[in-house]
């Protein structure tokens, strides 16, 4: 920067002995500080930046750092401007975010401050291209410097139009004098101005207000940023004379000013302090330095009163919560749940008030910004109203379709040309084809993945959905012939051919519609049947109804497969039953044999398909009652299991101190819907008896009473009438415990609690 404007015009060097800053803290400044001239130093594996002649360095050199020299004191700051250097993390004497080594890449800049460990740490790190060390945005990656609008040429006039300028930097021409710029209509808009003429801005103490409340006659090269308060009234934010020269002229250079001033070396800030919170309140008022280390692990809504305008640097060496309200302004407007080894920069607003002007993570991950409840974020969510596409485009048919650059969702495709690919976008991307006529899709394990894995003859009025896998990759997510029939059945005249399972009892087989119709009769009536008939193992639909008895009686028969259902008999003689239901699955569209999934045999035992293999629900969807006569039986056979450890002194502690946390509460979604008559449970929180084992030296998911469950979101699926088949469902977790394991573990705290007393000396 080559000058600083003071909104009230003063100096930035005055030399009033009373305006000097002194190094006890007992004065206040109120103005910026202007620091000495950059510096440049060639890296090192130490490079003593705290010898430095001033607190900003330029970083030439590609060597490796894993020092930064030992500090005078704790508490100096210094800048670095990096190009292509390492830096080493160290937990003592150079501490990076993340606690991770960092690669710097030209333009790249870090704040650092010395420790009283004789060290330095990184407070801020910024990447030249704009991207954080640790990556947090959900919905895509920023690769490219945003750049603001080429300048825009504009006339002076008593009313200058900088506010409608179709960018946020203008250049001023002529010689107009400028009284007031036009409406915004909103505030907060700002604009970089640029004179290239003389001319006179006319102070206002409404609608144009400039630094001093005084005109200011411009000269070539001059700059100056102003803001747009109400959509109406501007103000002027700093003025740049081209020639370096404030808007008033300084006094004595020797000394700086309280109104601030160019430093002509570094500045060494008081050492570090030490302030614990107390209640509800960090008491900055007690600090005797800038910068000060938070101990304390409660929720912090204030930070003491201290005059308005001071500025601490907080580093937390606890994990605690800090409470977003009036006194205490954060980032997003929300609550920090703050980690060891963050920081976080504060300004006093006076009277108690405060604002955080800036947040690091120790992970180098920002602090999330509030949530905007009118826009739909790009994490994904829930509309509360319709979401209206793009009117369909038509393109025709080719090898290669772009589908991808097409500015619609939906596309109607003309044409009989062969397909093989669509074009290249972003994976996730999906669109809706309509096709005119008859083409051929050509199958592909990369390029077009197609249902079936072959490749599909359309017809006109067939519809199908494309979801990129980016490279160019496509698969067909759901293809729907304009029939109703699908793709893996055959025509009428087919199915009409495929007789292999008719027999004895068929008195009709027919097709209309593009439907066929298999009516079952046998000797013993068990009722009918109309299905269709399945082109291939595992297809075709089934609809109808059977009489209690069972199924068809067909001597000799062995199985039905349709569809994702499998139906079977052991048909060793014409009026055989079968000895169970079972049911066997596979994915849609797999090859080979169907898995054995459940069976109920015929006195009602119902057992799964696969010893010890299928769960009884999930995390996510459990059964809330289970009604039984005797308890569950559970595997506890030797030759399955390890030999049995005794438990550690560890263990026993843990154990001892599980079973003074059993109480009483009531599950909240109880409450929701019962009020006050909301049974009690006894029992714990899985998180308390996590927070016991590992203030035990336990890893609590070791143990196989404590369990924790993830699970992905489930979009929902309708089908063809829109009836839901599977419900939508957000991803989510959920802790738990096996209650026996748990019992059993606490048990031998008990016993171990019990053997002590009874060995203890009996004293009359």
């Amino acid at each position: 920067m080559v000058s600083y404007s003071r909104y009230d015009g003063t100096a930035l060097v005055a030399g009033s002995v009373s305006g000097v800053l002194k190094l006890d803290g007992s004065t206040t400044m109120t103005g910026a500080v202007n620091e000495a001239p950059t510096v440049s130093m060639t890296a090192a594996a130490t490079t003593d930046i705290g010898a430095a002649a001033g607190n900003t360095i330029s970083l030439g050199g590609v060597a490796t750092i894993t020092r930064l020299g030992t500090p005078a004191s704790a508490g100096l700051r210094r800048t670095l401007l990096l190009t292509a250097q390492t830096l080493v993390h160290d937990a003592t004497y150079l501490v990076l975010p993340g606690s991770a080594n960092i690669t710097a890449q030209s333009g790249d800049s870090a704040d650092f401050v010395s420790t009283a460990a004789g060290g330095w740490k990184c407070t801020r790190y910024t990447r030249n291209d704009g991207t954080p060390l640790v990556p947090y945005w959900p919905g895509g990656t920023v690769t490219t410097a945003i750049n603001d609008a080429a300048e825009v040429s504009i006339a002076s006039a008593a009313t200058c139009a900088v506010g409608a300028a179709a960018s946020s930097n203008v250049v001023i021409g002529g010689n107009a004098a400028i009284s007031a710029f036009d409406t915004m209509g909103v505030g907060g808009a700002r604009r970089v101005l640029r004179f290239v003429t003389a001319l006179t801005l006319t102070h206002d103490a409404t609608k144009l207000i400039l630094p001093g409340g005084a005109n200011i006659t411009t000269a070539a090269g001059d700059f100056a940023e102003f803001e747009c308060m109400d959509g109406t009234n501007w103000r002027c934010l700093w003025y740049s004379r081209a020639d370096g020269t404030p808007l008033v002229g300084g006094s004595d250079s020797t000394k700086l000013p309280l109104a601030g001033g160019r430093m002509t070396g570094p500045i060494n800030e008081a050492a570090l302090a030490y302030v614990t919170g107390s209640g509800t309140t960090i008491d900055l008022a007690t600090s005797t330095s800038n910068t000060v280390l938070v101990n304390g692990t409660g929720a912090y809504g204030s930070l003491g009163s201290v005059v308005s305008g001071a500025v601490r640097r907080l580093y937390f060496q606890q994990s605690c919560t800090l409470t977003n309200n009036s006194a205490l302004v954060l980032p997003g407007g929300a609550d920090i749940a703050v980690a060891y080894g963050d920081c976080g920069e504060f300004v006093s607003q006076g009277s108690g008030y405060w604002v955080c002007s800036n947040y690091q993570r120790a992970s180098g991950a920002p602090v999330a910004p509030a949530a905007d409840a009118t826009k739909l974020p790009l994490a994904g969510g829930k509309m509360t109203g319709a979401l209206n596409l793009a009117t369909a485009v038509t393109l025709a048919s080719a090898a290669t379709v772009a589908i991808g650059a097409a500015a619609a969702n939906t596309i109607n495709i003309s044409g009989t040309t062969t397909i093989t690919a669509f074009d290249t976008i972003a994976a996730g991307a999906r669109r809706v084809v309509v096709f005119a006529g008859v083409l051929t899709l050509t199958y592909s394990a990369t390029a077009l993945i197609l249902p079936t894995a072959a490749s599909i003859t359309t017809a006109a009025g067939d519809t199908a959905e494309f979801e990129s896998l980016g490279s160019g990759n496509w698969k067909c997510l759901w293809y729907q012939r304009a029939t109703g029939l699908d793709l893996t059945l055959g025509t009428a005249s087919q199915l009409l051919a495929s007789t292999s399972n008719a027999t004895a009892g068929v008195p009709a087989l027919t097709a209309a519609g593009g439907q066929v119709t298999l009516s079952l009769t046998g000797t013993t009536a068990r009722g009918n049947l109309a299905m269709a008939t399945p082109a291939a193992d595992g297809a075709g639909v089934v609809a109808g109804t059977v009489t209690a008895s069972g199924g068809p009686s067909t001597a000799g028969a062995t199985e039905t497969r349709v569809g994702l259902f499998y139906f079977a008999t052991d048909g060793s003689t014409a009026t055989a039953r079968g000895g169970a239901f079972n049911v066997s699955l596979k994915a849609d569209g797999a090859s080979g044999a169907f898995t054995p999934r459940l069976s109920i045999n015929n006195a009602g035992v119902v057992t799964p398909g696969a010893d010890n293999s299928q769960s009884l629900g999930s995390s996510s969807l459990r059964w809330s009652v289970v009604y039984a006569g005797t308890g569950t039986i559970s595997t506890s056979d030797a030759r399955d299991k390890t030999a049995v450890a005794a438990l550690t002194d560890s263990e026993l502690a843990a154990a001892k101190a599980l079973s003074a946390e059993i109480g009483t509460y009531k599950f909240l979604a109880a409450v929701a819907a019962k009020g006050d008559d909301a049974r009690l449970h006894a029992g714990m929180t899985v998180q308390r008896a996590m927070e016991i084992m590992t203030a035990n030296g336990l890893e609590p998911l070791d143990y196989g009473f404590i369990c924790h469950d993830t699970w992905e979101a489930v979009d929902e699926v309708l089908d063809e009438d829109g009836t839901i088949i599977v419900a939508a469902k957000e991803a989510g977790d959920k802790y738990s415990f096996r209650p026996d394991e748990l019992l059993v573990f606490m048990a031998r705290g008990f016993d171990a609690r019990l053997a002590a007393l009874e060995a203890a000396p009996v004293t009359s």
